[in-house]
């Protein structure tokens, strides 16, 4: 079986117990309680069934239990002998007598390759009937090619604003086993930034919960990005963080209710992209993220992140008038996004008329 006709991806860090926890949940991911997590919003890993029907993983590392797990997904209880439609799928544990008695259930996680020590590898066998309850549509290998191309297209987009993402790489196994490396992006920072310190720092105030987290310490950041793939494509841009807003009080009521009830849990953190040089010849348009790319272009001469809400699909920004979704949006833009601009601006200017970086020091 070829690379294309089973799917994979890897990352270099082990599951967390709460990890494991919300992968199981469909929709509802735990990280939906902490508003310092990319992964808010419960589709992330569902995303992998328009691929397959029983996606699984193994991962390894200091923070997972027992040191490493597979999990296995199994919707239509078809695979698993033990899957029910109450559970359906399986977590093994002992992986040790799992080896021992089905040594090549192994081989398609690439452990030699991928986990030495550490990391997790997704294994995503394709549909290939549409005798599923799941989805109608086969997915052939034409079909994730295009994917993967289209993703590549949109990586350099991908690791602009990640606070943890530094490399992203495209891997082809053929037949044969040999490995090709078909497209990689990576990024330097200038400096280490952390400027949600004083979101932790306002959690420890009010005793680790979410109420005031509107309104910690204002902090600004900046620093230069550098973004190079592997056809020497490259840009820099000026980044400017902003967590916090000059004015506490201008946070709508409609908005801290909602803090306090719980109904709403998001950081007042924004964040502009100015390019300041590059090489590519046709860039493409400026773009909006939440953490990850939006379909929408920003509009603006450069590109805005920033802990919108989203709708349900995680595609656009809310779209309500008067409630505390886009009251929210509203302020965020306004009062941090904006500032942020500002600044970027302003640094930008230092740099093209006066050939400084010292400023972002």
């Amino acid at each position: 079986m070829s690379d294309i006709e089973r799917g994979m991806s890897s990352i270099d860090t082990g599951f967390t117990a709460n990890d494991l926890k919300s992968i199981q949940d469909l929709g509802n991911s735990t990280k939906k309680e902490d508003p310092n997590s990319t992964g808010q919003y419960g589709i992330g890993f569902n995303a992998v069934y328009h691929l397959t029907d029983a996606p699984s993983f193994l991962t390894k590392g200091p923070d997972v239990p027992q040191g490493s797990t597979i999990c296995m997904f199994d919707p239509h209880c078809r695979y698993d002998p033990s899957a029910t439609v109450e559970a359906p799928g399986v977590r093994f544990t002992n992986l040790d007598e799992l080896r021992k008695d089905h040594p090549d259930s192994f081989i398609g996680y690439l452990e030699n390759e991928f986990l030495q020590t550490e990391g997790t590898v997704f294994r995503l066998p394709l549909r290939s009937s549409a005798d599923s309850d799941i989805s109608k549509n086969v997915v052939a290998e034409s079909d994730i090619r295009k994917l993967v191309q289209e993703f590549q297209s949109e990586m350099s987009k991908c690791i602009l604003f990640l606070r943890s993402v530094r490399k992203a790489s495209v891997v082809r196994i053929d037949e044969t086993g040999e490995w090709h490396d078909d497209y990689s992006v990576k990024s330097k920072v200038s400096k280490q930034v952390n400027v949600l310190s004083s979101i932790f720092c306002s959690k420890k105030q009010n005793n680790n919960t979410n109420e005031n987290l509107y309104a910690p310490e204002m902090v600004r950041d900046s620093y230069t990005l550098e973004i190079t793939d592997s056809t020497e494509e490259t840009s820099t841009w000026i980044i400017v963080q902003q967590v916090g807003a000059h004015n506490k009080e201008s946070v709508p009521d409609i908005v801290k209710e909602a803090f306090h009830s719980g109904s709403l849990r998001l950081l007042p953190h924004a964040s502009v992209a100015l390019l300041l040089n590059t090489n590519i010849q046709n860039i493409k348009s400026l773009f909006t993220t939440c953490y990850l790319p939006l379909p929408s272009a920003s509009g603006l001469p450069f590109s805005v992140n920033g802990h919108f809400a989203l709708s349900s699909s995680r595609r656009d920004l809310w779209s309500g008038t008067g409630d505390c979704k886009a009251l929210w949006n509203q302020w965020l833009m306004k009062e941090v996004l904006v500032p942020a601009a500002v600044l970027a601006l302003d640094y930008c200017r230092l740099s093209i008329f006066h050939k400084t970086s010292n400023y972002l020091n």
